[in-house]
């Protein structure tokens, strides 16, 4: 573990439970990823970079990051530049300013 310079996360983490969440919402949602990420830094004392990171325009944006479904699915999703909105935003307000974070890809 010497021989790097950072641990490299992708941060697809579920947020909140439900469509069309509020700034609040999110940001608690983070708390329990924050908790195990300083850990993990601790732990290895290096930083942490988020090497990928993303949330979908759709209402469900929060719920499961990681996924992006089918082309077909567009037609039929609740499309929420809101919700999208919001999930940058807790993830700047709540994770940024951590001092085991590095920054993001």
């Amino acid at each position: 573990m010497e021989r790097v310079d950072y641990i490299g996360v992708q941060a697809y983490y579920p947020l909140t439970k439900n469509n069309s969440p509020t700034l609040e919402g999110i940001k608690k949602g983070w708390n329990v990823h924050i908790k195990k990420l300083k850990t993990i830094s601790d732990t290895f004392d290096k930083k942490i970079i988020f090497t990928e990171i993303g949330y979908r325009n759709d209402a469900s944006a929060t719920i499961k990051p990681w996924v992006w479904g089918s082309f077909f699915e567009r037609f039929y999703t609740k499309k929420s530049d809101k919700a999208q909105l919001l999930a940058y935003q807790a993830l700047f307000e709540k994770v940024w300013n951590e001092p085991w974070f590095a920054g993001v890809f």
